[in-house]
């Protein structure tokens, strides 16, 4: 079966595979078959990757009974490293029985699994001519669920949003000279803070078979692999550590962290990093971030490092020399498999599906959820739909699914989620839209994207894309514009969020400063808001009041943020250019995954806000008429004349009939005498 392959597994517990020019060993052939299965030997057959094997083989990931006696040497030495681990951390100490008298002994299970080795392991092994994929990891687990104490503790361990994820990537981008690496800590939960007396646990365990000693029990000194307080005592440690090396903590994620130093007085972050229990993904210039490693090296022990390619959290992650960041889950989308359905089965579109189809179909959607959340927005409207037909699926639902599926496949070449270098300043772009009452329960579906663009008027900016969501709106609403309202109020929430967010990670906070300080918040990008719904882009642009009533908190909620200039512009797009029209419903329009990729192409044919003509101003050394839109009031450039990106030049509308108080923009024009500016 495999002519020219060969299985072995070194003493640490590392599988390898290694080509050969020949394998009659009948016995060899069914060994590296219990091992990897069919699927890997058509990749390998294929002449796939050792990256390719690795991904396929993924899913054999807790080994059988069978497997643990055929690698016994290597699943042995796997449980003498975790052991080392927790003598090394001091989690135990032994004690006889009788000291455990009265307390209840929680029971322990050894977990092997099989570990994907990371890029560099690959490399590695690669130059010594073979091919490694994994290899054995033991893990020693607690039965948290025995814990007496499991519902009286405090479980809560943050991790690093996606948005600020995205946004260290981001700033790398916009940084070419500065590291991106990806930082795991071995065995973090054994590194907690220990018991104090002011945590009140005691807690005893019986250890495994195999490593008890007659008579005694072990007394965990910290919490290990299982119970309830383990990531959040580690989340503790490790925030403490990061604040003693002097970064600064995110107010609005506490898994972001900035290093700011001061150069001429001014405080300049240096590193942005993020934390996701024990994976760590940080950018900065490369003096600071080998100061950061020798530190925690020094806190935790060994880390395992990956620079400008690797793989975070399922995503393959690659950096070019010009900075570019490209993100994909090209390995993760070829795991992702279709739901077998016969010819006669597929006819019966309104028949349930059976329990081992349901159990399919809701593994399968939650494979797709998480490839629609990091790299696809376009499947995201399919997913929410099937998620919420779970319950009551049918055999139409399980159609959809493998739909979805050929569509994940057929486009993957182009979900690149890329971050390019931007020519500040940047605008935040809010894109909203929405279908109404499009889905099987009658509810609205409502799509947003966020952008960080160049600055500028209109859509069609270079910019990368920092956040999308699709989701049916919670309220019941009674027309499209009340579904497009709602909408536009998501994605402004959203915009403010990332704006609020980026400005704490670039910009050092006054000490003192709460988190609403409106002083400190005037220093974010600029927002303009977009929308494909004509009544919407006008109604919040007047003092008429909606037809639907229970709109009109919303409503006065939009025009406010313009009357605070909290937004900088209000713009219609024709539908055909909506970017979040995928998002909406069931189609492929191409433009969703182009906005991956940065671009929006558009026409020219969109409306901005008529409420600039409120605004201008003469510059007092060449007259020009310019929009205070433009100006970057938050930093104090209200001085500077006419800057290329902060102000535009204004002309006075020649055609007839037109109001002598409204100016067009030299690049809007075709808003002049617009029906809605009063001609």
């Amino acid at each position: 079966m495999f002519s020219n392959m060969e299985a072995t597994c070194e003493d640490d517990g590392e599988v390898v595979l290694t080509m050969v020019s020949t394998l009659e060993d009948t016995a060899q052939q069914e060994t590296y078959s219990r091992v990897c299965g069919a699927l890997v030997q058509q990749v390998v057959d294929s002449g796939g990757s050792a990256q390719e094997v690795l991904a396929t083989i993924r899913q054999f990931d807790i080994l059988s009974r069978q497997e643990e006696e055929l690698h016994a040497a290597a699943v042995a030495a796997a449980k003498a490293k975790e052991l080392g681990s927790f003598k090394g951390n001091d989690v135990f100490r032994e004690v006889p029985v009788s000291q455990a008298e009265g307390h209840k002994k929680i029971q322990t299970l050894w977990v092997i699994k099989w570990k994907p080795l990371t890029t560099e392991e690959v490399k590695e092994a690669e130059k010594s001519g073979r091919q490694a994929v994994r290899k054995i990891k033991a893990r020693l687990t607690i039965k948290g669920c025995q814990d007496p104490d499991k519902d009286l503790l405090d479980t809560e361990s943050p991790t690093a949003t996606t948005m600020s994820q995205r946004l260290v990537f981001f700033e790398a981008a916009q940084r070419p000279d500065w590291c991106l690496e990806a930082w795991d800590i071995s065995s973090a939960f054994l590194l907690g803070d220990k018991y104090s007396p002011a945590d009140k646990r005691t807690i005893y365990v019986r250890p495994p078979a195999d490593v008890c000693k007659p008579g005694t029990v072990w007394e965990l000194l910290k919490a290990a692999y299982g119970l309830n307080d383990a990531p959040r005592r580690w989340n503790a440690r490790l925030k403490k550590a990061l604040l003693k090396f002097g970064l600064t903590e995110n107010p609005l994620d506490p898994c972001s962290y900035t290093l700011f130093k001061s150069t001429d007085g001014e405080p300049r972050p240096e590193l942005f990093l993020t934390t996701h229990v024990d994976d760590l993904l940080l950018t900065g210039s490369k003096r600071v971030v080998r100061e950061l490693q020798a530190f925690l090296e020094k806190e935790f022990g060994q880390l395992t490092i990956e620079k400008e390619v690797f793989t975070h959290l399922g995503c393959e992650v690659s950096r070019a020399a010009d900075g570019t960041v490209k993100v994909t889950q090209k390995l993760y989308a070829e795991n992702v498999k279709a739901i077998p359905l016969t010819m006669d089965r597929r006819k019966r579109d309104m028949e349930d599906v059976t329990e081992e189809e349901r159990e399919l179909l809701m593994s399968g959607v939650g494979s797709l959820a998480w490839t629609a959340r990091m790299v696809r927005p376009d499947l995201s409207c399919t997913v929410s739909h099937l998620q919420s037909a779970s319950s009551k699926a049918q055999v139409r639902h399980l159609k959809e699914f493998n739909k979805a599926v050929k569509k994940l496949k057929d486009y993957e070449p182009d979900a690149v989620l890329t971050f390019c270098k931007l020519q500040a300043p940047y605008t935040i772009q809010a894109i909203a839209d929405a279908g109404f009452a499009n889905t099987e329960s009658q509810k609205s579906q409502a799509g947003q994207m966020i952008r960080i663009c160049e600055a500028g008027k209109g859509p069609g900016r270079k910019g990368c894309l920092l956040e999308w969501r699709s989701r049916p709106l919670r309220r019941v609403v009674r027309s499209t514009l009340g579904a497009e309202t709602l909408s536009m109020v998501e994605a402004v929430d959203l915009a403010i969020h990332l704006g609020d967010l980026h400005l704490d990670m670039t910009h050092l906070r006054p000490k003192g400063t709460p988190v609403n300080d409106e002083s400190f918040r005037l220093g974010r990008m600029p927002i303009d808001v977009f929308t494909d719904c004509r009544s919407l882009w006008d109604l919040k642009q007047t003092s008429r009041v909606a037809l639907e009533k229970n709109l009109m908190p919303d409503v006065a909620f939009l025009r406010a943020m313009h009357a605070e200039r909290k937004l900088r512009d209000s713009i219609w797009v024709p539908t055909n250019e909506m970017i979040c029209d995928e998002l909406t419903k069931d189609m492929t329009s191409g433009l969703a995954l182009a906005a991956l990729k940065g671009t929006w192409a558009c026409s020219g044919t969109h409306r901005t806000a008529r409420t600039q003509v409120e605004e201008l101003l003469v510059c007092d050394s060449c007259t020009t008429l310019c929009s205070r839109r433009g100006f970057d009031l938050a930093i104090g450039h209200t001085t500077r004349c006419c800057p290329q990106g902060w102000l535009h030049e204004m002309v006075r509308c020649s055609r007839p009939g037109s109001h002598s108080a409204f100016y067009a923009s030299v690049d809007d024009n075709t808003n002049c005498c617009s029906p809605f500016f009063g001609a």
